[in-house]
């Protein structure tokens, strides 16, 4: 009949809307559900293409009964029609509090938006994951009826690797804008990289990197004695000091490490010219602690370039794709022989920016391991171009251009 077509239009689209009969009552002893079965009468065009986007419909009251089903949905969950009540058993707990009592349910927000949730079949282990739209019409006499859209994900056969992707698209954004800056960029980077080739898991890369280390001197000692809001609110301005160089001039932070921070760079000499900025940076800020008679707080520096392993670490409930390898261990003893204040490089990194920096000291180390003594350079000017300039660096100096 004619009442059940409708036509919506915009500025750029048309969309035509086609309410199909229900009918085929079952009962059960709580209320009366309707299962809902295509009628044959209808074009057959119109079933044909509602069959192959394959959608179900299932209707709710505001207090998450169910109303009505599909007939396909409970073939799909093998559910026979004498026991249409065990769907609302079947379906997680989190479904029912998050969308018909939660602060995001049907009663406060009337539009459902790409809901997911999983779904077991019945008498079976087997799972199915489901993408749910639909709305509440308020203004209607059905005020109280929540219709919504059921669609079966299929992703061959990795539905499972979802299982924890439970939620409103709306709830996950917010938990992945929460942790987006406990991951470091390097794994966000490279996850988009091997999503868009149809990659499930982070690979194994070798390549030469420039390795950096900072650390922060004597902090635990100093922090011992403050209170915990305020030895954190201290250490935070520390390491942001290290954290917007690094991002300026091209590195990545792989982790902190307590008071410590560890980046890769692809460019040495971007390396050694945010280890000197950051110098700078906390000898500017130590002028102030010291007008308010507080402590310096001191850093010091390594840096090392070589061959290194990208590579995931852990295991499959906690992994870590981290930078390993000799040249990261070495970088690591090379910041811990480095004096505060410094910023010294090794052997690998001196070949690559001898040209463009001025070295202070030179000295060696023994490493544990290596029958060869390290020879490393501690720096105090770096010449590097940026906007077409030339600019000279120095420690507890400021930048000029030639």
């Amino acid at each position: 009949p004619p009442e059940n077509f409708s036509i919506f239009t915009e500025r750029d689209s048309t969309c035509a809307r086609i309410t199909l009969p229900l009918f085929l009552i079952q009962k059960n002893r709580k209320r009366t559900i309707v299962v809902m079965k295509h009628n044959k009468h209808l074009l057959s065009l119109v079933w044909d293409i509602f069959t192959k986007i394959n959608f179900s419909v299932v209707q709710f009251d505001l207090n998450g009964n169910l109303l009505s089903i599909s007939e396909n949905l409970l073939t799909e969950l093998n559910i026979p029609h004498e026991k249409v009540n065990q769907f609302e058993k079947l379906i997680p707990e989190e479904f029912f509090t998050g969308l018909f009592t939660g602060p995001q349910g049907v009663k406060f927000i009337p539009v459902i938006q790409n809901y997911r949730t999983t779904v077991s079949k019945f008498n079976s282990d087997e799972k199915i994951l489901y993408n749910i739209s639909g709305y509440r019409d308020e203004e209607s006499e059905n005020s109280e009826v929540v219709n919504m859209y059921w669609h079966a994900v299929h992703l061959d056969k990795k539905e499972d690797q979802l299982a924890g992707a439970g939620g409103s698209i709306l709830e996950n954004l917010r938990v992945h804008n929460m942790i987006k800056p406990y991951v470091h960029p390097l794994v966000l980077s490279k996850a988009h990289e091997m999503a868009k080739i149809g990659k499930f898991k982070l690979p194994e890369e070798v390549k030469e990197s420039t390795i950096f280390f900072a650390d922060l001197v004597g902090f635990t000692q100093k922090v011992e004695k403050m209170e915990p809001r305020m030895a954190i609110e201290l250490l935070n301005t520390a390491l942001d000091i290290c954290v917007h160089a690094i991002n300026k001039h091209g590195g990545q932070i792989d982790k902190f490490m307590g008071d410590a921070v560890m980046a890769i760079f692809e460019e040495p000499l971007n390396a050694a010219v945010a280890a000197i900025e950051i110098q700078n940076q906390y000898g500017m800020l130590n002028e102030l602690r010291k007008i308010s008679s507080q402590e310096p707080i001191r850093i010091r520096i390594g840096i090392n370039t070589g061959t290194i392993i990208m590579g995931n670490v852990g295991n499959k409930d906690r992994m870590d794709w981290t930078s390993i390898g000799d040249v990261v261990n070495t970088a690591s003893r090379i910041e811990k022989s480095a004096e505060a204040d410094s910023v010294v490089i090794g052997e690998q990194t001196y070949k690559y920016v001898k040209e463009q920096i001025r070295v202070d000291k030179m000295f060696t180390i023994t490493v544990k391991g290596k029958k060869k003594q390290l020879t490393l350079y501690s720096i105090d000017e770096v010449v590097f171009r940026q906007n077409g300039k030339e600019f000279v660096l120095n420690i507890r100096e400021h930048m000029t251009s030639t």
